[in-house]
């Protein structure tokens, strides 16, 4: 009986294959380690204390290492070279939240507070009800004196970005809106989480200021 039809193939004939799968996963593999160790890199300036020479050319394709130099810049006073750095940053990103509130910061720090203000508009508006960048958005806002954006922000804040933050949100909160008829006014649903924060973390006199409402 002929059987010359259905003989299977030999292993031989499938090493070519294997080799090519092989070998196309291994470069896969390479490629992504050599992007893992860009990545890594690039990214290192951020937490170091390394020095370049020329930052600005070293960092001109990262909003991220851009944002970060103006932000040294600034805090050595350069505030003239810092400002154009940030503004660097947002060339490269136009919607980088960090870049745009650094900013916003540098233009408070030089006087021009209203300036300072529309910016903070305008990444308030951008970024409303994104975790990342709230808690910093937060901090700009109350060194502004904006209530107006924290009423808005911290009940989001508390709602929905727990541990360390959330806390540090209620502090604020406390902090801005010291009265029964405030806090009720601004964090009507945030009342219990206010409570339970202020007997948690043995805070009695705000514990009872807001205990009326959780009593009722």
């Amino acid at each position: 009986m002929n059987t010359e039809g259905t003989r299977k193939p030999s292993s031989g004939s499938c090493l070519p294959q294997f080799v090519l799968i092989r070998g196309s996963a291994a470069s896969c593999c390479i490629l992504l380690s050599l992007l893992v160790f860009w990545l890594a890199w690039h990214l290192q300036y951020e937490f170091s204390d390394r020095h370049t020479r020329n930052p600005e050319s070293a960092y001109r394709y990262s909003p991220l290492l851009m944002t970060w130099y103006a932000e040294q810049l600034n805090s050595a006073g350069k505030l003239t070279k810092a400002e154009r750095v940030y503004q660097r940053a947002i060339e490269l990103n136009p919607l980088y939240p960090p870049a745009w509130l650094g900013l916003a910061g540098l233009r408070d720090d030089t006087g021009d507070k209203e300036h300072a203000n529309q910016l903070l508009d305008f990444i308030a508006t951008k970024t409303k009800d994104v975790q990342r960048w709230a808690w910093n958005k937060n901090l700009l806002a109350y060194r502004f004196g904006r209530t107006d954006i924290l009423a808005i922000e911290l009940p989001y804040i508390i709602n929905t970005v727990p541990g360390k933050t959330r806390d540090d949100a209620i502090r604020m909160a406390f902090s801005i809106w010291p009265t029964l008829a405030e806090l009720r006014e601004h964090l009507p649903d945030q009342m219990p989480a206010l409570f339970n924060y202020a007997v948690r973390s043995g805070r009695l006199e705000q514990a009872l200021i807001v205990w009326p409402t959780i009593a009722t």
